[in-house]
């Protein structure tokens, strides 16, 4: 049945499964690093050697297949992300605990126990790797996840009710750590063109009218002085840049309908800043 599941499963979504695995070659030095940094939270006594190696394998397995286009670090961090949350799923470290996850994180305070002490330490790290939104995206998850722990533990006792269909939704909804696992994929190295681009290109627009007003506080006056470089050569060291993320962003939006929303969100950005009266940019092309 569950063959049949799969085999169905990969048929339908035409994923060239026997190749991909004769093309899988992790690289190993991930899983060494993994370990050095386990080392370092000094849980090693609260687990048996073959757990530990288990969950140790479980985290470079999954970074290493559904993440193996990242960056090294953060194929760490995923591993590590994926280690605690195991270990949270199948070790009892006390509902209380799991129940206080959230405000203690929130207010700062020590965990109830080591093994949420290391992945709130963990968590801290999220925005070093990706952007606000993410960052933010994969807490929030990982709060609900512990949470949705907490709950299960509590109530694996009562039986279901016939009409509560939508509550096994829900509750897998929390449980299942999606939406963090879905936010990994667009670390804010490989994929930070948007971010890029919707916050210089302003910089690049609105030098006009505030070189008309005299200012000076701006980032264009910034770059310069930083890069000891000319006003115009800064202005064009940050259109350079702007025009690289466009690049990068469309190589990696191989899909029409992906870079069609992609131009079609670039040119409405442009669009903008050229009607909006503020800019005046609409005197600059009519003169």
């Amino acid at each position: 049945m569950t063959r049949a599941a799969i085999t169905s499963f990969m048929l339908r979504t035409d994923l060239p499964v026997h190749g991909i695995i004769l093309k899988y070659e992790p690289n190993r030095s991930i899983q060494q690093l993994i370990r050095k940094e386990i080392r370092k939270w000094k849980i090693e006594t609260l687990l048996s050697s073959v757990q530990h190696e288990h969950l140790t394998s479980t985290g470079f397995y999954v970074s290493t297949t559904f993440y193996a286009h990242l960056h090294i670090d953060i194929q760490v961090q995923i591993a590590l992300y994926t280690f605690l949350t195991c270990l949270i799923d199948d070790f009892d470290v006390g509902t209380q605990a799991l129940e206080e996850f959230g405000t203690r994180l929130c207010s700062g305070h020590s965990q109830l126990h080591p093994i949420l002490d290391c992945m709130a330490k963990l968590l801290g790290r999220m925005p070093t790797y990706f952007l606000p939104y993410a960052s933010q995206s994969i807490v929030i998850s990982t709060i609900q996840f512990i949470n949705a722990t907490a709950f299960d533990k509590k109530t694996a006792s009562m039986s279901l009710s016939d009409s509560a269909s939508s509550f096994v939704e829900y509750k897998r909804e929390r449980s299942g750590l999606g939406e963090a696992y879905g936010f990994f994929a667009w670390d804010k190295f490989t994929f930070p063109d948007i971010s890029t681009y919707v916050q210089v290109i302003p910089d690049v627009f609105s030098f006009y009218k505030e070189e008309l007003a005299g200012e000076r506080n701006n980032f264009v006056h910034d770059r310069a002085t930083l890069s000891k470089s000319s006003l115009l050569d800064a202005l064009f060291s940050i259109v350079d840049e702007i025009l690289a993320a466009i690049k990068r962003a469309r190589c990696v939006l191989k899909g029409e309908k992906e870079r069609r929303i992609w131009n079609d969100f670039l040119a409405g950005y442009v669009l903008y800043h050229f009607i909006a009266p503020r800019y005046l940019l609409r005197e600059l092309i009519e003169a």
